[in-house]
Order: structure tokens, then C-alpha cells, then sequence
């Protein structure tokens, strides 16, 4: 009882009607959304020039070639 009057007492709840949303935080949401974008076609170009560079032979390719195992033919008796 006594520690539900003190939560109650010390809860500094706001009212409903002096919360309400702000610019700021859409202004903050918009930008971030915008250098998510930003970012997503930087790494588009980024994997394009890559891809060019990899056919042009400049770098490595990251396919490795099968091992070769031998194989044993079918048994002679």
C-alpha cells in the first residue's frame, strides 16, 4: 500500500495533452532516412566499380577451383 502512494507520489507522469509530437524528431527521422539512402547507393557504385575491376582482372577472383580428388574406376575382379 504504502509503496504504491510513494510510486504515485514520485512518478512524474506527463498529461496526455502535453505530449504531443514533435519537428524535431521528424526533421532527425527524415535525415536519417536520407543517409540510409545515401548509403545504400554509395554501395551500390561501390559493388558496381568492383564487379568491373574483378572482369577486367584487376582483382582476384572469389571463386577457388574444385580440388581435384581422383576417382577409382569400377573394381576388376
Amino acid at each position: 500500500m504504502i509503496d504504491t502512494l510513494l510510486i504515485h507520489l514520485t512518478d512524474a507522469t506527463p498529461n496526455p495533452k502535453d505530449v504531443k509530437a514533435g519537428w524535431t524528431a521528424f526533421v532527425i527521422f527524415l535525415l536519417m532516412f536520407a543517409a540510409v539512402v545515401a548509403l545504400g547507393f554509395s554501395m551500390a557504385k561501390q559493388f558496381r566499380k568492383a564487379k568491373r575491376n574483378r572482369e577486367a582482372g584487376v582483382l582476384p577472383s572469389t571463386a577457388r577451383p574444385a580440388p581435384q580428388i581422383p576417382v577409382a574406376g569400377p573394381k576388376q575382379d
